[in-house]
């Protein structure tokens, strides 16, 4: 294994709008750590796939082109993180434009200096704790992009939220990957952040890269259906993370490191 090898993963449903536009911008800004790419087609019913086979036969590496039933994103990316030789894997999302150069080894910055690091995001990070329904979460100390946190700072919480998400691979191995109980979607990236913490100690954090992501772009905003599934799901899996977690959720002492990463 390559050292700091990077594989980029991406689940993509019905996206020939904007898909175009998404694939340049990974091959305009992505670095030479980057030794692989794996696109889901998660379900595609458009032209999604044959614009993205076009970049695949231009493309200076490896671009492997993977299947799902509309599984969603949790499956997709456990597909592709289980075919990664890298290092680590960065995934990503098939309605974000990325404008950050190089981003791939900024998101591998806070790698070189926090010990037992996990992932890191490259839009938020918050705590979490219970709900006064003692049954859903209740997010505390955000950090990241949406709060607009310097671009030199480091933010370690509890959990990550999904932007783009730089993990270290054999770590993921160990966890057994994202928790397929979670699909469709929602939820997964707060309890994995979780399970890795309580289980052996490793952190995740947010470190701010740039790209952009309209609302109106995502598939749960653009598609009815999309968005019931994301409500139903985010309900019952926050329930299962505070049932699983309750001990450690019901602490007041919360992860609220902020460390200065030039």
């Amino acid at each position: 294994m390559i050292e700091n090898s990077v594989s980029f993963i991406m689940a993509v449903f019905n996206q020939q709008n904007l898909i175009g536009h998404v694939m340049k911008s990974i091959f305009d800004n992505m670095s030479e750590n980057v030794k692989e790419i794996f696109i889901i087609i998660d379900g595609c019913v458009d032209n999604s796939e044959k614009i993205i086979i076009n970049f695949a036969d231009a493309s200076p590496i490896p671009l492997h082109i993977l299947h799902a039933d509309n599984v969603g994103e949790i499956l997709s990316c456990n597909m592709a993180f289980r075919l990664s030789t890298c290092q680590y894997s960065l995934t990503s999302q098939d309605d974000m434009v990325i404008t950050e150069k190089d981003f791939d080894k900024r998101m591998m910055k806070p790698f070189h200096v926090v010990p037992n690091l996990f992932a890191v995001s490259s839009r938020n990070a918050q705590n979490e704790n219970i709900a006064e329904d003692g049954i859903s979460l209740r997010y505390s100390d955000l950090a990241g992009m949406d709060v607009d946190m310097p671009r030199d700072m480091f933010a370690v919480r509890d959990g990550i939220i999904r932007g783009q998400i730089l993990w270290d691979n054999e770590k993921l191995k160990t966890l057994n990957y994202l928790d397929e109980e979670f699909a469709p979607q929602s939820e997964d990236d707060k309890e994995i952040s979780l399970r890795a913490y309580i289980n052996h100690g490793w952190l995740v954090g947010a470190y701010r890269s740039n790209y952009i992501s309209e609302p109106s772009w995502g598939a749960t905003r653009k598609y009815m259906q999309s968005y019931i599934r994301w409500e139903k799901s985010c309900k019952k899996n926050q329930k299962l993370i505070v049932e699983r977690y309750y001990d450690y959720l019901s602490k007041e002492e919360k992860h609220n490191q902020d460390i200065v990463i030039e």
